[in-house]
């Protein structure tokens, strides 16, 4: 018996060993090899109540909004977004908070279509990101900081396709034509030997870039998730750590 349960535990320890070591997403190494990684606490497990936390920053309560299926027009307001569901949606909306109490506020949508997007107070959106309309399979976002309303909120509308067609470009997230981010999605994980291999996933997470094409914060959407930033201004992190947040809090359950 001895015998037997030594010979188990040689063949099965490796496998054991490497189920408790987590994927890396593969990111640049010239870019993130200095760069520590945020480990996001509160992204598995049961939802009601749930909250992130990583690095600096926490968010509340997750807010999530009933969903449809029911192929029936229908009016929602659900925190800064007001859209016209038509299939099955879902929408959900936090506060995140930095160590030094500054926060903004995330609202989020699945599969909005353009045209259905309004910004509150009649604020328009700007054309220049706008053009190309993904009625498929995308997540929309509004930021606003809840202690300045008069400060234009940032958007976006990312492609959760997007690595099927650009490889280079999923989505940007832009306040006006001269204040914007573009996301670009990562397919690889980090293998053992440090070779970058094809994920199973889709896509295993995203790097942002600035408007002057400098890399400043990448998400990993493996397992628990992690955040990376390269930034170190704390108005950009805030902001960049809002905008992770709402990519980890995607659910993956609805149809298209």
């Amino acid at each position: 018996m001895k015998l037997i349960f030594k010979y188990l535990l040689v063949v099965l320890l490796p496998f054991v060993l490497a189920g408790c070591n987590s994927a890396k997403l593969a990111l640049r190494e010239q870019n993130w090899n200095s760069q520590p990684e945020y480990v996001v606490q509160g992204r598995q497990g049961f939802t009601f109540n749930q909250k992130l936390k990583f690095g600096e920053f926490a968010t509340d309560k997750i807010k999530r909004s009933w969903t449809t299926t029911k192929a029936v027009s229908r009016y929602y307001d659900f925190s800064n977004i007001t859209a016209d569901f038509i299939k099955r949606h879902q929408a959900y909306s936090f506060t995140i908070q930095d160590t030094a109490g500054r926060a903004l506020t995330i609202s989020s949508a699945i599969n909005v279509a353009k045209t259905d997007r309004t910004w509150t107070k009649g604020r328009s959106a700007s054309s220049k990101f706008t053009s190309s309309d993904i009625l498929k399979n995308n997540l929309y976002i509004i930021i606003t900081n809840p202690d300045d309303e008069s400060d234009l909120p940032w958007q976006l509308t990312l492609d959760n396709n997007a690595h099927y067609t650009n490889q280079r470009h999923a989505g940007t997230l832009y306040q006006t034509d001269q204040d914007y981010y573009y996301f670009v999605p990562v397919t690889k994980i980090k293998g053992s030997n440090g070779s970058h291999q094809a994920s199973t996933f889709d896509v295993s997470g995203y790097e942002i870039f600035n408007q002057d094409n400098q890399p400043v914060a990448a998400v990993s959407l493996i397992d628990k998730g992690a955040v990376y930033f390269k930034t170190q201004a704390p108005a950009e992190r805030l902001l960049l750590a809002g905008v992770c947040s709402a990519l980890l809090l995607q659910p993956h359950d609805i149809e298209d």
